[in-house]
């Protein structure tokens, strides 16, 4: 990466970060929560106030698909990491809006951000998800996603319980 480019971070919380809506567990607003970042990465989950994960993104200009999987693998179940499920996207600065369009050359040589989604997809009968090991109230929690029932209230990891 040159010396001059600027930090991925401040690009994808400015213009590719967004409130969505958890899904299979309780249709609440999901907040984008940092795993991880370098400065020419960031990887987050969109999780809702119960810490339940509905997608985990990879934000990269390059983006190694190989260490996406090796990372979700160190994280979770290696049996749920599957390659469908892992899904890359293309961003323009066109399509972000006039200041993104003037950004992106500063964060990205090619102009583009490439997204990376992983989205687990259990079975109908499957009770199991994805959480994020999180507790702020108690300020604990290794910030690693873990599963668990989905009808748990568990917010730590059973390392961090």
């Amino acid at each position: 990466m040159a010396k001059n480019r600027k930090s991925i971070k401040a690009f994808v919380g400015k213009y590719l970060v967004f409130e969505g809506r958890c899904r299979r567990h309780c249709e609440r607003p999901t907040s984008f929560v940092e795993l991880q970042s370098a400065s020419d990465n960031i990887v987050g989950a969109y999780v809702c106030p119960d810490n339940y994960v509905s997608r985990v993104v990879y934000f990269s200009a390059n983006p190694n698909l190989y260490w996406f999987k090796d990372f979700l693998i160190s994280q979770v179940d290696g049996e749920i990491v599957e390659n469908r499920n892992i899904r890359p996207a293309t961003r323009h600065g066109w399509e972000l809006g006039k200041g993104a369009l003037e950004e992106i050359g500063k964060v990205s040589p090619t102009n583009t951000i490439r997204e990376v989604y992983w989205t687990v997809h259990f079975k109908a009968e499957d009770s199991r998800g994805v959480f994020l090991c999180s507790d702020p109230e108690r300020e604990k929690g290794c910030k690693r996603l873990f599963v668990q029932n989905l009808n748990s209230r568990n917010r730590l990891c059973p390392k961090c319980r």
